[in-house]
């Protein structure tokens, strides 16, 4: 399958969400009341970093602003942002081109299927923890 790549603002939370969820957050740094004044105007996504430390994996959450709940004078903002699809993170960049928020490219969609049984036979092909002990023994 051939990849096709994007590029597209980051909120580096660390956090994995899976399409359909909603998490809320309080938007206070001035680099992200950048973005999500932009999200709101003009409807961009961003993705949500997530690196697996296992599996060396690095995915991105791709979410929307869904509501903004309350607003500060101080241009502070709680926000429910979706999860509306979950792509494999190619690289990052500290500062998204002209703004002042960070940046990165995104890959194709993951195929949850694949992920799943690729990981379920890495899974069963590791040795059991009694086997493990009677080996050693």
């Amino acid at each position: 399958m051939a990849t096709s790549s994007k590029h597209i603002a980051l909120f580096p939370l660390n956090i994995f969400l899976l399409p359909g969820e909603q998490m809320p957050l309080h938007i206070f740094e001035k680099r992200y009341q950048q973005l999500f004044d932009e999200m709101e105007s003009i409807g961009i996504s961003v993705a949500l970093p997530f690196k697996d430390e296992k599996s060396g994996n690095q995915f991105a959450s791709i979410c929307e602003l869904v509501r903004i709940t309350k607003r500060y004078k101080s241009g502070e903002r709680d926000v429910i942002v979706e999860c509306k699809s979950l792509h494999w993170l190619e690289s990052q960049e500290s500062v998204f081109p002209g703004k002042l928020y960070p940046g990165g490219t995104i890959g194709d969609e993951v195929d949850f299927v694949r992920l799943l049984s690729t990981t379920t036979y890495l899974l069963s092909s590791l040795p059991t923890t009694s086997s493990r002990n009677m080996r050693a023994t």
